[in-house]
């Protein structure tokens, strides 16, 4: 009673189970004052600046306009490592994986060996951080190579699980039968996932090169201008390009040329069609590659012509990041402010036909419900016209309940997938 007096219903709920407690939060959220709002932006913004810092006194060290040991700097960079390692601690020797008969059903298992493997990869970039702070200050006199050791153990780490997923074979979705669409859908987009780890364990072993020229350049092995030892840089993203960007295009334009049977159209959900769910598995990634390219290309011009022949500020490098993320963040703060129950309900209906034909039986049974009432008879003296219309009126109620039920699935399913959007931007 205490904890119920404490924080409420809603409260319970997300105590008991959090995944259902979304959909009211999400419509409390709609319903909330800009006040209320204008607080929800002011935290993001902290969020946004404290991440932003290091970068900052990084870029004011490097022009010469602040006066501070790396190590100081790097104090945002701290405070994240150290929440990191209580997490991690947490995770090794704290977390108990939900048994058998749990109450608790929507935790995920997650082996012993999987922690200690994510904690051992997340000390290395601590020890990385350290070591390469320390040499910066000439805190430690060694080799680039020793300095930027983990870095090295790093990617080889990520090339090798890039390569096992790459390598695990494909397994057809349990109960699913020859021809179903649902379920080569399903094995397309696993066979794409696929593909897409052995592109990333190659980009991974372009870093692993340029990362070695580094270390021979700063050791005074080799010379040059930095621009033709930036070579692996600039063939990594014109692979990607193709890897990522035109290859999926053509692939996707090839699937729309097939022909395919009317029952594959059929048993999709309804409006489907089913060559263009196959292209868009292969397209859906298409433009966040196009402008992540874009920005990593512009970031390494910058880069090297601040080395080789300008002196303009570091902070003009961070324009291709920054522009990007102020407008993304401006967006963000817009639409917190603005978005409301009813703008949400026309989107739906815009971008959901499932929905739209949902919302449309509603209101047709609705309307049923509205008729008349003269034209009812006594229900003390039931009419033959009654008797007869029984039948009808109970298949009417099935059809508006199933059109209610279908619309409620589809508020959770957006409810949901906002919660997933909003899991995957923090």
């Amino acid at each position: 009673r205490r904890l119920y007096d404490r924080v409420g219903m809603l409260g319970i709920q997300l105590l008991e189970d959090p995944m259902s407690a979304q959909g009211e939060l999400f419509q409390r959220f709609l319903r909330a004052p800009a006040r209320f709002r204008l607080r929800f932006i002011l935290i993001v913004f902290l969020i946004f600046a404290f991440l932003c810092l290091f970068p900052f006194l990084a870029a004011a060290e490097i022009d010469d306009a602040a006066d501070l040991p790396w190590v100081a700097i790097a104090t945002p960079l701290w405070i994240y490592n150290a929440l990191g390692l209580v997490y991690h601690g947490y995770m090794l020797v704290l977390f108990r994986n939900p048994t058998d008969d749990s109450e608790e059903p929507q935790l995920v298992n997650v082996a012993f060996s999987t922690r200690l493997y994510s904690a051992f990869k997340f000390v290395l970039r601590v020890v990385q951080a350290v070591t390469l702070l320390l040499a910066l200050d000439d805190d430690i006199d060694t080799s680039w190579g020793l300095v930027l050791l983990p870095l090295f153990i790093i990617l080889f780490l990520h090339i090798g699980e890039s390569l096992i997923a790459w390598s695990t074979p494909i397994e057809r979705p349990p109960g699913a039968e020859d021809g179903d669409p649902e379920a080569l859908l399903q094995l397309e987009l696993s066979e794409d996932e696929r593909r897409s780890a052995l592109y990333s364990a190659l980009e991974y072993g372009f870093f692993l090169l340029q990362a070695l020229i580094l270390v021979l350049r700063l050791d005074g092995v080799i010379g040059g201008s930095y621009w033709l030892l930036a070579l692996p840089l600039f063939v990594y993203i014109v692979a990607s390009v193709y890897l990522r960007i035109i290859r999926p295009q053509r692939q996707a334009m090839e699937l729309l040329r097939e022909e395919t049977t009317s029952n594959q159209d059929e048993l999709l959900s309804e409006g489907a069609n089913f060559k263009a769910a196959r292209s868009l598995i292969y397209t859906r990634n298409v433009s966040f590659y196009t402008s992540s390219l874009a920005c990593q290309l512009l970031l390494l011009i910058l880069i090297l012509v601040r080395i080789e022949e300008a002196t303009y500020s570091v902070y003009i490098i961070y324009l291709p990041i920054l522009i990007p993320l102020s407008c993304f963040f401006f967006c963000l703060c817009l639409s917190i402010l603005t978005v409301t129950p009813e703008s949400m309900e026309e989107v739906m209906q815009e971008q959901h036909p499932e929905y739209r034909r949902a919302q449309r039986d509603v209101e047709e049974a609705e309307v049923l419900d509205e008729r008349d009432p003269g034209d009812k008879a006594d229900p003390e003296t039931p009419s033959s016209a009654q008797a007869a219309g029984g039948a009808t009126a109970a298949e009417e109620a099935k059809s508006t309940g199933e059109a209610k039920s279908a619309q409620q699935d589809v508020r959770d399913m957006l409810v949901v997938s906002q919660a997933d959007i909003a899991v995957d931007l923090d």
